[in-house]
């Protein structure tokens, strides 16, 4: 069953609508449109909280002064190789 719900969205539909069997349900549509406002509004603070992680994340890069760029640091791993590769050929220069 697990493959069935993809998401949470799935799974808080089927609990609902379970829950509204059992029960018996005395306005259908009222309670349709009650599980829709739900799900968009789920929908809408899962939006708002993937955009404030977003935003924090890039604030906290921007922010760090010891973050580097990819190209600084291939850059910085083949200076260290080729200063690897002098010392194990034996040239002790500077």
């Amino acid at each position: 069953m697990g493959y069935l719900l993809g998401n949470l969205d799935d799974l808080i539909v089927v609990v609902v609508v379970g829950i509204l069997l059992l029960g018996g349900i005395k306005n259908p549509h009222k309670a349709a449109k009650d599980v829709g406002k739900t799900i968009n509004e789920m929908k809408n603070v899962q939006k708002q909280f993937s955009e404030e992680l977003k935003r924090e994340i890039d604030e906290s890069l921007q922010d760090d002064p010891q973050s580097s760029s990819v190209e600084e640091l291939e850059r910085k791993i083949r200076e260290l190789q080729k200063e690897l590769e002098r010392l194990k050929n034996g040239d002790n220069k500077a």
